[in-house]
C-alpha cells in the first residue's frame, strides 16, 4: 500500500530511537518476511512504525496501515507513551526515562486519577483520587517513589542536556542517573566528555553525585548544629543532636556477691531506664549510640523505643579477655546505633569497621576510642553523654559518677 502519511515531528519525538543493530536487524527481517506489522495512523499522521516506514521505503517493500481514533492530539500522545513503555527490548534506562517524561507531562497538565482512561468510567472509582506517580506506579508495576526520581532524572535531562547526550540517554548507552548528573554541566564539558567515551562519562557522574551528596550532608549538618546551639547540661529544654548512653543495667542473676554490679555502682532496672526523658532531649534529626550487652539485647530495643528512636545497626567491642556467662564467658559489649528524623549518615571517610578490639579497662569503662569515632562521624554537633563516669572536652554530661 502507498500512500503519503504525515511525519509528526512533536509525536516523534516521544518515540525512542532503536540501536543501529535492532534497526539493522529489523531491516533484514521486513526484506527477508516483509512488514507483518502494519503501520499505526491518526487520520494521515504516522503514530507509530516509523523504522518500518523508513525501511519499506528505502528497500521498496510494501505494508499496510491500520488507523486509531482519538479526540484530541494530547490523547494521541498519551497513547504513544503507553506503547512506547510496552515495548519489550527498552533497556531499564531508557524506561525510566520515558515513564519520567510521562510523569512530568501528566504533572503539567494537572493530570490526576484516571483522567485518560476510557469514558464512561466509574466516578466513584477509589482510583480517581490517586495522585499522578501513585496512577503510574500501578499502571507500570513499579513505586511511586520510582515514579518520582524517573521524573526528576527526565526533567534535568529534557531541561540542561545536550542534544548529543539525550541521544546517548535515549539509545540506552547511558544511563539515566549518570545523564542526569552530567546535565548539570556546561554544554562544552558534557560534549568534551561524550567525546572520551562512557567511562568518563560514568566517572564524572560519580564525583559530581559525590560532591552532591556531600554537599547536601554539610547543609543538613549545619541546619542541625544550628538547632542545638546553646546547649550546655541536660534538662528537658535542652535538645542535643548526638547521644552517647551507657545505661547502668540491673542484672537478675550473679553467682557471687563480690561480682555484684551494685558493688560498683547503683543501677536502673528498664522501667526506669525506659522513663528517662532522652526522647525531649534529643532533636528532631538525632543519632544515639547505647551500650548494651548480649543479656539486654531485648531490653535495649524497648529503650530505643521508649525514647523515640529507630534502630540502624551495631557495633561490637572486642575487650580482648574473657569474662563471665552462662552460655559464652562474654568478651564483647554491644554499641547500638538508633537515629531519629533525618539525620545524616557520616561520610565515608568516618564510616569505621564495626569490630573494634581494644584492652578493657576498669569496671564498665569504655574505651576512649568510641568518643574518638562519634566525634569524627559528626564534628560539628553538639554531643551529650548520659551515665558518663570521666568529661570529655566539648561534651556535656550527665550521670551520677560525673
Amino acid at each position: 500500500m502507498r500512500q503519503t502519511l504525515i511525519i509528526d515531528q512533536e509525536f516523534k519525538k516521544y518515540l525512542i530511537p532503536l540501536k543501529l543493530d535492532e534497526f539493522a536487524q529489523l531491516e533484514e527481517n521486513i526484506i527477508v518476511d516483509g512488514c507483518r506489522e502494519p503501520l499505526v495512523l491518526w487520520g494521515e499522521t504516522l503514530i507509530d512504525g516509523h523504522n518500518r516506514l523508513e525501511i519499506c521505503l528505502h528497500n521498496a517493500v510494501s505494508f499496510e496501515t491500520v488507523s486509531k481514533e482519538f479526540e484530541n492530539r494530547e490523547s494521541v500522545i498519551e497513547w504513544i507513551e503507553k506503547n512506547q513503555l510496552g515495548r519489550r527490548n527498552l533497556t531499564p534506562d531508557q524506561f525510566k526515562l520515558l515513564l519520567g517524561r510521562r510523569y512530568n507531562r501528566l504533572k503539567s497538565q494537572g493530570f490526576k486519577g484516571n483522567q485518560y482512561t476510557e469514558s464512561g468510567k466509574d466516578q466513584n472509582d477509589p482510583d480517581q483520587n490517586q495522585s499522578t506517580s501513585e496512577k503510574l506506579a500501578n499502571e507500570h508495576g513499579v513505586s511511586a517513589p520510582t515514579v518520582k526520581r524517573a521524573g526528576a532524572f527526565a526533567e534535568s535531562i529534557d531541561a540542561n542536556a545536550t542534544p548529543e547526550l539525550i541521544n546517548k540517554v535515549e539509545s540506552g548507552v547511558v544511563s539515566v542517573s549518570a545523564a542526569a548528573s552530567i546535565s548539570e554541566l556546561p554544554e562544552e564539558e558534557q560534549t568534551e566528555l561524550i567525546a572520551k567515551g562512557e567511562k568518563e562519562i560514568l566517572q564524572a557522574a560519580k564525583e559530581i553525585r559525590a560532591r552532591k551528596t556531600e554537599s547536601r550532608r554539610t547543609e543538613r549538618i549545619e541546619n542541625i548544629a544550628e538547632i542545638a546551639k546553646g546547649n550546655s547540661e541536660l534538662n528537658t529544654g535542652t535538645t542535643y543532636p548526638v547521644i552517647y548512653a551507657d545505661p547502668p543495667w540491673c542484672y537478675e542473676y550473679c553467682s557471687t556477691d563480690n561480682r555484684q554490679i551494685e558493688n560498683h555502682y547503683p543501677t536502673m532496672d528498664l522501667d526506669e531506664i525506659c522513663a528517662m526523658p532522652v526522647g525531649e532531649l534529643a532533636t528532631q534529626d538525632s543519632i544515639l549510640f547505647l551500650w548494651t550487652t548480649s543479656p539486654k539485647l531485648t531490653e535495649s530495643i524497648k529503650v530505643l523505643d521508649s525514647w523515640g528512636f529507630e534502630y540502624r545497626t551495631c557495633a561490637v567491642w572486642d575487650k580482648q579477655k574473657i569474662g563471665m556467662g552462662y552460655y559464652f564467658r562474654q568478651q564483647h559489649e554491644i554499641l547500638l546505633i538508633a537515629t531519629k528524623g533525618k539525620i545524616p549518615v557520616p561520610p565515608p571517610s568516618a564510616r569505621h569497621s564495626s569490630v573494634i578490639s581494644i584492652d578493657r579497662g576498669l569496671h564498665s569503662e569504655k574505651p576512649e576510642r568510641f568518643y574518638e569515632i562519634i566525634e569524627s562521624m559528626y564534628p560539628e554537633l553538639p554531643k551529650i553523654e548520659l551515665f558518663c563516669r570521666s568529661p570529655r572536652a566539648g561534651w556535656s554530661v550527665w550521670g551520677n559518677q560525673s
